[in-house]
């Protein structure tokens, strides 16, 4: 984050870590609640201090929680089948639920949710991978299939198509999004 903060999953059965970018020891950010079985994923809001990360666990207990540096308790915002991230410039947070990837309207200063989520895409998996610029574009892609090729698949905000791109299956993690929305890792 801008104050120089890392947040970081180490393993499964683990909490989200956090440790100062020059390094030392690290020190929990949250705390397991009974029945999670793992945080994963942790993602900096706009302001800096709270932090969307994923809960696996019972369908009651899952989802997308939303944590703060200095507090490792948490609140759970939506049941999710995967993380979550938040696009500040559509105001939405995106997350994949029932084979659909949905974005739905969120208050970023309130940590509120308001609205039914709308649906962005119907065909995705729950290790669907999602990246947000703070430009507005947002990427996501889908977990290798058979045969060793990924697509990634720029989209506007109307729905519509306007590049794919297939490669071929070396990347370990999801894409992340340049700030300014052009450019991919």
């Amino acid at each position: 984050n801008l104050d120089n903060t890392i947040l970081y999953a180490a393993s499964p059965g683990a909490p989200i870590w956090r440790v100062p970018v020059t390094g030392g020891e690290p020190v929990a950010a949250t705390r397991f609640e009974a029945e999670q079985r793992g945080h994963f994923s942790p993602h900096f809001l706009p302001d800096q201090r709270h932090f969307l990360f994923f809960v696996t666990g019972p369908p009651d207990t899952r989802g997308v929680h939303v944590g703060q540096l200095g507090d490792t308790s948490s609140r759970r915002l939506v049941d999710a089948d995967g993380s979550a991230v938040f696009s500040p410039a559509s105001g939405h947070l995106l997350f994949v639920r029932a084979g659909k990837l949905l974005a739905q309207a969120f208050d970023a200063g309130r940590l509120e949710l308001s609205g039914n989520p709308l649906v962005i895409d119907e065909h995705v998996t729950a290790g669907t991978a999602l990246t947000a610029s703070v430009a507005g574009p947002f990427a996501y892609h889908e977990p290798p299939p058979v045969g060793g090729q990924r697509q990634l698949t720029w989209v506007n905000r109307k729905g519509e198509e306007l590049q794919k791109v297939v490669y071929a299956d070396t990347m370990a993690l999801g894409p992340a999004l340049s700030h300014d929305g052009r450019r991919i890792a």
